[in-house]
């Protein structure tokens, strides 16, 4: 579980080593997942240089909606590779997602319309 995670204040990544992901323990799963979607906040007002950029993470009302659709996804690809006969040693998900607030909500806005879309005219993927 290496990653790395877009700063929006120092336009930098905060990068997390794969030593990370190798030696958590399953009682650090919750703050391990945590470094990976955080929970971003507006820098305070007090801060001379602040421009209003958020912090490192995605706003709640953005993020909790992209969990969401992300566990269902994969939720969808056990469900499709249970019907998969096959032996697998191990194996790795590669999760990519859009860490500036203003982009993030635009593809937000997109995904929830296509699944009103989806919906109305009972499509299923598979």
């Amino acid at each position: 579980m290496g990653f790395q995670v877009y700063d929006n204040i120092t336009s930098k990544p905060i990068n997390t080593p794969k030593s990370y992901g190798k030696s958590i323990k399953p009682s650090e799963l919750a703050e391990g997942l945590a470094r990976f979607f955080p929970i971003g906040s507006p820098i305070p007002a007090l801060l001379s240089e602040s421009d209003g950029t958020p912090s490192h993470g995605l706003p709640h009302d953005t993020l909790i909606p992209l969990l969401k659709a992300i566990r269902s996804e994969i939720a969808m690809i056990r469900e499709i590779l249970a019907y998969v006969e096959m032996r697998m040693v191990g194996g790795s998900l590669l999760i990519i997602y859009e860490a500036d607030w203003e982009k993030a909500a635009v593809c937000r806005s997109r995904s929830i319309l296509s699944a009103r879309r989806m919906l109305r005219g009972g499509e299923r993927r598979v």
